[in-house]
Parts: C-alpha cells; structure tokens; sequence
C-alpha cells in the first residue's frame, strides 16, 4: 500500500492545482487595495496561479500513461469545471454592478462623474467619493467603488471641477466651491432611482 495517494492518482493532482488556479485567478481579480485587506490579493492570486498551474501540469504528466477510459473521464472533469468557472467569471465580472456615467451641474461647472450600483433589489446605500484638494481623478477611486459596489454599498466618483472630465476652473477654486459640488452631487443622488437617501 503507498502512503502517498497523489502520484497514483494524477488527476487528483492535476484537479487540485486546476482549482488553486482558478482561486489564484479569482483572488487576483478582486484588486482591491491593500489599506482594506492585510494582503495583496494581487500577489496572493498570482502566487495561487502558479501553485496551482504547476500542479496541473505535473498531474496531467503523470497522467500520460492512464488508460483511455480514464483520460476521457478526466477531460469530462474539467471540461465541467471550466464551464463553471466561467460562468461564475461572467457572474462576478458582469453582474455584481452596474456603472454609469452622468454629468451633474454645480456653480456654473460641469461634474463628470460614475456611478455605481448594486445589481439586485434596492434601494441601496450610496456613497459619495470625495476627491479633497487634490487633483485626483474618479479612475483612482475606482478601487474602492469596486470593492464596496460588489458588497451592497453605491457609490458615486467624480472628477473635480476643471479636472478630468469636468469643466470649470481648477486654478483659483474655493474651498466652499468644492464643498458646494459635494452636496450638490448628493442632492443629485437623493433624487436618483434605486439610491437609498436615508443611509
């Protein structure tokens, strides 16, 4: 009897390291900053990726001696489970949030901004990034709109006024300016379907 079950098995192998790269891929794809989680899903995913590539590969090495019954189960294997895989792929990627872009008018500027969304029932909660006194464009707070639309929570980016997609003045703008463009994005909201004006 061997003790270790693996070698003799090679598609157990190759299963495993088929699915620790599938977690890899969908780790990696959270992409979501590290100040919210105490590690980078980027590199976490990655390292899964090549864990669970190199499993695969030696399983399916090992396996090129197995009978042709059994390859053909094995290919029906994972034939199955990339089918899965994809699907729920189409389903994180393309159903956890809808994103669209509007424009809102304040103190004679123009605001260019995304909101986004939860799929499903609402209304939802929503949030609105603001971007301070710097120059930073929405595209920089997409990581965090991404991770809070995919748990519920709205949110609404947008680029300050004479920035980015915006029109206004940027050069010579007031502190009161800016905060006046911040409530005027959230009144917008309040009267926007689907938001939740109470939270």
């Amino acid at each position: 009897m061997r003790i270790i079950v693996i070698p003799k098995y090679p598609w157990v192998m190759a299963l495993i390291g088929f699915l620790l790269s599938c977690a890899g891929a969908w780790v990696h794809s959270l992409f979501t900053s590290p100040l919210l989680l105490p590690v980078d899903p980027r590199i976490t995913g990655i390292a899964l990726f090549v864990i669970g590539g190199g499993l695969a590969a030696l399983g399916v090495y090992k396996a090129r001696k197995m009978k042709y019954k059994r390859i053909k189960t094995t290919a029906a294997i994972f034939a199955g489970l990339a089918l899965v895989v994809i699907a729920a792929a189409a389903i994180y990627f393309y159903g956890a949030y809808s994103a669209r872009n509007i424009t809102i008018s304040s103190g004679g500027a123009q605001l260019a901004g995304t909101l986004y969304l939860p799929r499903g029932l609402g209304p939802h909660p929503t949030a609105v990034f603001i971007h301070g006194t710097t120059d930073r464009l929405r595209s920089q707070g997409q990581v965090y709109a991404d991770y809070l639309a995919r748990r519920g929570v709205g949110v609404f980016v947008y680029d300050k006024r004479g920035r980015g997609g915006s029109t206004g003045s940027a050069e010579f703008t007031k502190l009161n300016e800016l905060a006046a463009d911040a409530v005027q994005c959230y009144r917008y909201l309040q009267s926007t379907g689907g938001i939740d004006s109470s939270e």
